[in-house]
């Protein structure tokens, strides 16, 4: 073998050396990656594995104004054990309560939080709240809300891997306090309902404004009453009721117009009781 065949012997076995020894580190980089994506997604399998998530949406019972807006700055959930957790705020800022009234609603917040007992919701508002009376933007004071959020009861035990959907029914028309000097305060009275333990009842007043407020009222507690004002074509929806009896009083601004009894409510089902004629 002369010398430039063996020259030309000796450079390609030492390419394939190389060559090799390429493949091997590229092979040693690709079991790397593929271990540490293991490693990573049963991390986060086992992090995730003591959440639940939940969907905070904040719907509005009835109001006497032409706008009420809350301002909120932020939506904290309560875990008996754990203590307080942000929940991721859809929007920071202005709602119209009055936009959320007759079965519509809004996503307020959505995140995870640590399974387990949810106590209670709370609400943390800013500066910016005020109502519209007559065409007049009127501001509100909310002290305690400003300093410590609004709280409000749930008591759900919440399991792991599951999603609640949390609903909030803002009373807009009771949360609205008339002060001694002719200002305004806002008061917040909020119930807080799971949607899967609940039902609703829904229907259209005929003719459209023969009733302009629906009443909800559980058969045996007459105290716990529930409220919408219908719509002007005449629909109406009342969110959030326990599974059981209720009398259905429809009203006018002056008297009532007509009751209906008993309307069975189930829960996480709507019942529709189609056209209800006023006399």
């Amino acid at each position: 073998m002369d010398k430039r065949n063996a020259f030309c012997v000796l450079f390609t076995l030492m390419y394939q050396i190389m060559k090799y020894k390429s493949m091997l580190i590229y092979l040693s980089m690709l079991v790397a990656l593929v271990i540490m994506a293991l490693i990573g997604c049963k991390k986060k399998s086992s992090e995730n594995a003591g959440f639940s998530t939940m969907d905070v949406r904040m719907t509005d019972a009835s109001g006497l104004y032409e706008k009420v807006v809350v301002d909120i700055r932020e939506v904290l959930v309560h875990v008996e054990g754990s203590g307080w957790a942000k929940v991721n705020i859809s929007r920071a800022g202005a709602y119209n309560l009055l936009d959320f009234n007759n079965g519509k609603d809004t996503l307020l917040a959505h995140g995870s939080i640590l399974a387990g007992h949810v106590t209670q919701i709370r609400l943390v508002l800013g500066t910016n709240n005020y109502l519209v009376l007559n065409g007049v933007t009127i501001l509100m004071e909310a002290p305690s809300a400003e300093e410590s959020g609004l709280k409000i009861n749930i008591n759900q035990t919440c399991e792991a891997g599951k999603n609640y959907v949390i609903w909030l029914d803002f009373n807009a028309n009771k949360s609205v306090v008339l002060k001694g000097n002719g200002g305004y305060a806002l008061k917040p009275v909020i119930r807080g309902f799971l949607a899967d333990n609940s039902g609703s009842v829904s229907g259209d007043i005929n003719p459209d404004l023969a009733a302009n407020y629906v009443y909800a009222i559980p058969v045996g507690n007459i105290n716990d009453t529930f409220a919408t004002y219908s719509r002007s074509d005449g629909y109406f929806k009342i969110c959030g009721l326990v599974a059981g009896s209720y009398y259905l009083t429809f009203s006018n601004n002056t008297s009532v117009v007509k009751v209906i009894n008993p309307v069975y409510i189930t829960a996480n089902a709507e019942t529709n009781l189609g056209t209800v004629n006023i006399p």
